[in-house]
């Protein structure tokens, strides 16, 4: 926690109140790193740094022991090569810093950089921050804040945007954890968010994008973390999507329309029904592209993770797109086969 408060303090922290409110302190020159605020490549390269730094900051805090305890220094042991030695600049560090930070103003410090990486501005937090234009001086991280007033929907909104952001720019072929959203929930628990919330959220986003391949083993590892009723609403709302996107387009082919006639005419209406509602909450109809087998696929491991709702209408909801998903699937595998063997 010293070092990284020291690189934070010595580091970041003055750029951050350059880039902020000028360079009025003269801590830096302006001739040199007012250009850099300019490269747009630069200026997010830094802010990402510095969200980091700052939430490494929160993490060692969380894992350190409380500052009235003793720093315990080592002791040489017989059973150690190289013997241990004591670093007098670490120590020195450890005296300074390791007590004094205050986590409400890493977490205010954090809400303040990331709010301004995704609108480049900080005019809506001017007016409820007490002492907003202290920020990012020398003292003001070990000085106790008050936390940012929670429940605007304009936070939601930017929790919500920099979640999908993050699943956007996430195409590994494997994702199997969350660290890469770790400055997200940080931003998220100062407005007074659970972390499933987060989590959840960012596995909706990926199923939406069709990304559900690279999240399937941290999918099953994280049934515990979910918000399972968010997760259910949500994902039942996708894949209704994609299965109306379906029954569209086999409408226009004709060795399937007859298909649609496996399907039961009410399930179909409220499948179309829940596909707009979802369209119209994203404001867009352009959904990623998804096999029918993926569908399935994520069709069956929502019906697992549902049976653990007391929803019963949830429920059957999620066991009418099962049931839908299923029949399509099998009727096309069967009409795919009758038309080879018709070549």
């Amino acid at each position: 926690l010293a070092v990284v408060a020291e690189i934070y303090q010595s580091r970041i922290r003055p750029v951050c109140r350059a880039m902020l409110f000028g360079f009025g302190e003269q801590e830096l020159s302006e001739e040199v790193v007012s250009p850099l605020f300019g490269d747009a490549v630069w200026l997010s390269e830094f802010i990402s740094v510095a969200k980091l730094i700052l939430s490494m900051m929160a993490e060692c805090m969380s894992k350190v022991p409380p500052p009235s305890e003793d720093h315990e220094q080592l002791e040489p042991s017989s059973d150690m090569w190289p013997p241990p030695r004591q670093c007098h600049v670490l120590d020195g560090l450890v005296r300074k810093l390791r007590g004094d930070v205050r986590p409400s103003s890493v977490a205010l410090h954090h809400t303040i950089i990331f709010t301004f990486e995704m609108t480049h501005s900080i005019d809506s937090f001017q007016s409820i921050v007490p002492s907003f234009s202290n920020l990012f001086l020398t003292g003001t991280l070990f000085t106790e804040l008050p936390p940012v007033p929670k429940g605007s929907a304009r936070e939601r909104d930017l929790l919500d945007k920099a979640i999908g952001e993050h699943a956007e720019k996430r195409n590994a072929p494997v994702i199997d954890s969350f660290a890469g959203i770790k400055d997200v929930e940080l931003f998220g628990e100062a407005m007074g968010l659970e972390s499933n919330y987060v989590k959840t959220k960012f596995l909706i986003k990926m199923i939406r994008r069709g990304k559900e391949s690279s999240i399937n083993d941290l999918l099953g590892a994280s049934n515990s973390l979910l918000d399972k009723e968010l997760f259910t609403f949500k994902v039942t709302r996708i894949m209704c999507a994609r299965l109306d996107a379906t029954i569209t387009s086999l409408k226009r082919t004709k060795n399937y329309r007859g298909i649609l006639s496996l399907l039961d005419a009410d399930a179909s209406r409220w499948v179309r029904e829940e596909a707009a509602a979802e369209c119209a909450s994203w404001k867009t109809n352009n959904f990623a592209t998804a096999s029918l087998v993926a569908t399935h696929s994520m069709v069956m491991r929502l019906k697992s993770i549902s049976e653990s709702l007391d929803d019963a209408s949830m429920k059957e909801k999620v066991d009418v797109i099962c049931l839908m998903s299923g029949t399509l699937l099998k009727a096309v595998q069967a009409q795919e086969e009758e038309d080879i063997q018709n070549v």
